[in-house]
């Protein structure tokens, strides 16, 4: 959804900086423009603004929580890959 179209389907204008907000609340609920709109009319701009904060800090936490997988998964496979160089040091070793 645009600015534009925000604006045009609420009573109430919103500026550029509130849009941003409310888009990001927009595409978390997943809804038609339409019944977002009036549920922006009906519920006001401040529940909804104090729900993209709370959008913000899950979004960190799921951030931190992603990076931490990762950072075990790589530890998983580092020590994986350790196993696999002494298996292969093992078969050179008893080449030579």
């Amino acid at each position: 959804m645009h600015l534009s179209e925000m604006n045009n389907l609420l009573e109430k204008k919103v500026t550029l900086e509130e849009f941003e907000k409310l888009e990001m609340v927009y595409l978390l609920l997943d809804l038609d423009k339409a019944y977002f709109c009036a549920m922006v009319d009906a519920v006001g701009f401040k529940p909804l603004l104090d729900k993209y904060k709370h959008f913000k800090r899950l979004k960190k936490a799921e951030d931190e929580l992603t990076k931490k997988e990762n950072y075990f998964k790589a530890l998983d496979r580092a020590e994986e890959l350790s196993l696999e160089l002494d298996s292969l040091d093992a078969v050179i070793k008893n080449y030579e």
